[in-house]
């Protein structure tokens, strides 16, 4: 039953009116999807450091939209907090393994340590409000999506699937900067919920790059 109302509430959606708590539902769906099957295409077979961050951060996030999508039926500190500690986690690992998927790279693997850590201890004190919250998040991912953006655009060699995920990712990255500046300068609430042009943007892109990116990641690996 549950599945048909999402079903519904998709098909009456205009594109730039999304309803924000059903992409959740669907981000919760991809990701888990994603992990059984890059988990099940890797059963017997020696895994790289980049597919476990892959998998890893893939398992992150799935988990992570599931505690942000019951934002008001759980403790804020649960859903908002450690929601978004785990959702910045596992950006962080997909975007490293985006960038490292063919050679690992200790350069890398020490900044996205620092940008994670950086990004999470800023959220748990600075993010106080809703639109803080917003703010703090959305920035931080905007280093995670813009960092592996310009790297995968700039290096040499790379494949037009390289060169069209760091376009997706930098494209992004402009996004949630736009609804970081949204959270930190709007005279009015900006919440997870609230929504808009920028809100359904964020969103929408972030679905999209779901899939792209794992069947990206895959290409790239094989």
């Amino acid at each position: 039953m549950m599945f048909i109302i999402w079903i519904k509430r998709i098909a009456g959606m205009s594109i730039f009116n999304l309803d924000i708590h059903t992409i959740i539902v669907l981000l919760v769906l991809g990701n888990i999807i994603a992990v059984i099957v890059l988990a099940a295409y890797k059963i017997g077979k020696t895994a790289t450091t980049a597919y476990i961050e892959f998998i890893t951060g893939k398992l992150f996030q799935g988990t992570a939209w599931a505690l942000i999508g019951m934002r008001g039926n759980i403790p804020d500190i649960i859903s908002a907090n450690i929601g978004n500690t785990i959702l910045l986690a596992g950006i962080a690992l997909e975007t490293l393994a985006l960038i490292t998927v063919n050679k690992n790279s200790r350069k890398w693997n020490y900044a996205y340590l620092f940008f994670a850590l950086s990004g999470i201890t800023a959220f748990w004190i600075f993010a106080t409000t809703p639109n803080m919250r917003v703010a703090v998040s959305s920035l931080a991912n905007c280093v995670f999506y813009l960092s592996a953006s310009v790297e995968m655009i700039r290096s040499r060699g790379s494949s037009r699937l390289r060169l069209t995920l760091g376009i997706l990712c930098g494209l992004l990255s402009f996004v949630l900067f736009l609804r970081s500046w949204y959270g930190f300068f709007s005279h009015t609430e900006f919440s997870l919920m609230t929504p808009g042009y920028v809100q359904s943007l964020t969103f929408l892109q972030a679905y999209s790059l779901m899939f792209i990116g794992g069947i990206g990641f895959l290409l790239m690996f094989k």
